[in-house]
């Protein structure tokens, strides 16, 4: 042999062993525990990650979707994990885009905070760019938009994209239409928290929007009654005293009150100066962007 074909097959051999050597360095700083630990915040830039892969980008992809599936399920309270599952689901997604769950995940969990939201954004339009043809991602988007930002010319222009797109249902033309008519409501409100109630998988999910979807029915029916209220008085010529009263008297303006949504509860008057009709459940009155789950800090978003 001469030296130098020696000399070029030493060269072989020491880029093979340097390539097994940083492949076992990725390997190593890939976290193995899947129980919930304080030190969450130590990820891979997603861009350092994907590179980290050597190609295997699926099989690597698929392990961190692993990861916060089982820190979702490890708790009952999954949106105290809201930053480090963003920080899975982008890792995942910039790893493999073309998957399609962790994006469905990105919309539910990540919506803890404002900035929470936008992440959540930022990804579903990840997730819109590599499935482009996939409605319910757009579907997810305007509902943010609409839900959670108060976007709501964006959320109709983010919807109006989906309405051709292959599978996408008749509704979404309907929501459409809401939007650009009255700015939205507690009708596109109800729409959207139906079809998620019906549609999601992740029963945690499921019932996270039902409970939204009764607070909104609650004030649809609380509404109904306000109606029934200014009846009363231009009858009698005076307000109710409490909200039986609208069964009452020679002219009775209901015959009997709506049922409360949800199953519990009944009608009552608020105990502040203003006497509004409320639910015993929540007593106080729903406002679309305004209830807890959607206001989050907003004077601090604000800022």
């Amino acid at each position: 042999m001469n030296q130098k074909i020696f000399w070029q097959r030493m060269t072989l051999v020491v880029c093979a062993l340097s390539l097994a050597g940083l492949v076992i360095f990725a390997q190593n700083q890939i976290p193995t525990d899947p129980r919930i630990k304080a030190d969450r915040h130590a990820f891979f830039r997603p861009e350092l990650a994907r590179l980290a892969t050597f190609g295997f980008h699926a099989l690597v992809a698929d392990y961190y979707w692993i990861q916060s599936v089982q820190l979702v399920g490890e708790t009952d309270h999954p949106e105290v994990f809201s930053e480090e599952i963003g920080q899975y689901i982008d890792l995942t997604t910039t790893i493999d885009p073309w998957v399609i769950h962790p994006y469905d995940a990105a919309a539910i969990w990540l919506v803890s905070s404002r900035a929470q939201v936008l992440e959540g954004n930022r990804l579903l339009k990840r997730g819109i760019e590599h499935h482009p043809d996939r409605w319910r991602t757009y579907y997810h988007l305007a509902f943010n938009l609409f839900y959670y930002l108060e976007e709501i010319g964006e959320a109709a222009d983010v919807l109006t994209q989906a309405i051709e797109l292959p599978d996408a249902p008749i509704y979404l033309r309907r929501m459409v239409a809401k939007l650009r008519a009255d700015e939205g409501g507690l009708d596109v409100a109800a729409s959207f928290l139906r079809q998620f109630v019906e549609s999601v998988e992740d029963e945690a999910a499921r019932e996270m929007y039902l409970e939204a979807l009764v607070e909104v029915d609650t004030e649809r029916m609380a509404r109904l009654l306000d109606i029934a209220r200014e009846e009363y008085k231009k009858r009698n010529g005076k307000d109710i005293e409490e909200v039986e009263d609208l069964l009452r008297g020679e002219s009775p303006v209901l015959h009997a009150l709506p049922p409360h949504p949800g199953g519990e509860g009944h009608w009552t008057l608020s105990k502040d100066k203003k006497r509004r009709i409320v639910s015993s459940v929540y007593l106080v009155r729903y406002e679309l962007h305004g209830q807890e789950r959607a206001r989050f800090m907003r004077s601090d978003w604000k800022d």
